[in-house]
């Protein structure tokens, strides 16, 4: 794990972008995926970008951590929905 001290995290840039504001203007279809025990970003934290965006957004959540989303079928099938239903 790696944690906010690590290596990974001293690489971001300082000047983060404001996601609320992004996403409370006219964007293209979202798809929030958030795993509710997420030591990295907090699920109240996606929960309050998804009440802020305005549509079309869809969220998911997933009762995993931070990395494990991809090893549902709920993921893959949640995508691919998604994706048809947004015409992308």
């Amino acid at each position: 794990m790696i944690t906010h001290t690590g290596k990974l995290f001293r690489s971001f840039p300082k000047q983060m972008m404001n996601n609320i504001a992004v996403f409370s203007k006219p964007h293209p279809p979202v798809l929030i995926v958030h795993g509710t025990t997420d030591n990295i970003l907090s699920f109240s934290r996606a929960v309050e970008l998804y009440t802020s965006a305005i549509e079309p957004k869809q969220f998911l959540r997933l009762e995993t951590g931070h990395s494990g989303f991809g090893k549902t079928n709920l993921f893959a099938s949640t995508m691919r929905q998604f994706i048809a239903q947004n015409g992308i």
